[in-house]
């Protein structure tokens, strides 16, 4: 048989262990809260040690690129540096002799390479030649097409008088061969014996005849080289008197005018 003791236990002792009862119970779920905390904080330590391990690879990485696109930087500098002088190269470095007349240039690229272009073409004695053209945009595609008219301008002696056929020599060279490029430009000849200066256009800033203080724009009919194939160029024709000013000129100077400032190409 089994014998039961029956305990007397009063109010107070009751309180107690219900008090004991829900300590022990308090700090068995802090130590759960604990357990629960440290495995996060194990987690967490993890994933900080994880992600730093990414950031520093990362980082590396970044090293690592920012040095290939350092020393690629240096080589197209270095082309660019090439590609400039090349380009200079084409430019006249000063004015021809022509007797009677005064010439003076003045080239200022707002990129290390442009789109501008002058040159001089001396016909004959008593004729020379004048080009001026303005490549769209600029850098190293503008520089490429001024090359090419470079490239393309005639020798041929018949062409290089009349300004609509040299312009049409030049459409017909290059028309082709801009994808998506263009040019406009102006050329002129001016005749020392006649005293006289034919002109054609194809879509560039009208020239400037400047004459007893007045000035005056020196307009040809002509499209830009590079769209239409069949336009036609128009030659004008203006006499020349003594103390006449012709100008020749790109947007650079409109632009530099317009905002008043020398970052642009003239």
């Amino acid at each position: 048989s089994t014998h039961t003791k029956k305990l007397n236990l009063s109010d107070d002792d009751i309180n107690r262990m219900e008090y004991f009862i829900e300590q022990i119970s308090t700090a068995i779920h802090n130590a759960q809260l604990y357990d629960a905390l440290e495995k996060e904080r194990q987690n967490l330590e993890q994933k900080v040690k994880e992600r730093t391990k990414d950031l520093q690879d990362t980082i590396k990485e970044l090293e690592t690129t920012k040095e290939e696109l350092t020393n690629r930087n240096a080589i197209i500098e270095k082309d660019l540096s090439y590609a400039r002088k090349i380009q200079l190269g084409i430019i006249p470095s000063h004015a021809p002799s022509f007797r009677g007349y005064e010439i003076y240039t003045s080239y200022n690229p707002l990129d290390k390479l442009g789109g501008d272009l002058y040159d001089f073409i001396e016909i004959s004695e008593d004729l020379l030649g004048i080009l001026i053209c303005d490549v769209s945009g600029h850098g190293v595609p503008a520089a490429f097409i001024t090359s090419m008219i470079k490239l393309g301008m005639s020798y041929n002696r018949v062409i290089q008088k009349n300004p609509g056929v040299f312009l049409d020599y030049l459409r017909e060279t290059l028309n082709y061969h801009m994808h998506g490029m263009y040019f406009s430009g102006a050329y002129c000849v001016i005749n020392r014996r006649l005293n006289e200066m034919s002109f054609a256009n194809a879509g560039h800033q009208p020239l400037l005849l400047i004459r007893d203080g007045e000035v005056r724009e020196l307009v040809a009919d002509g499209a830009v080289i590079g769209f239409d194939p069949d336009y036609e160029f128009k030659v004008e024709r203006v006499k020349l008197q003594k103390n006449d000013r012709i100008i020749l000129y790109t947007d650079g100077i409109l632009e530099a005018t317009k905002h008043n400032t020398r970052n642009y190409e003239t």
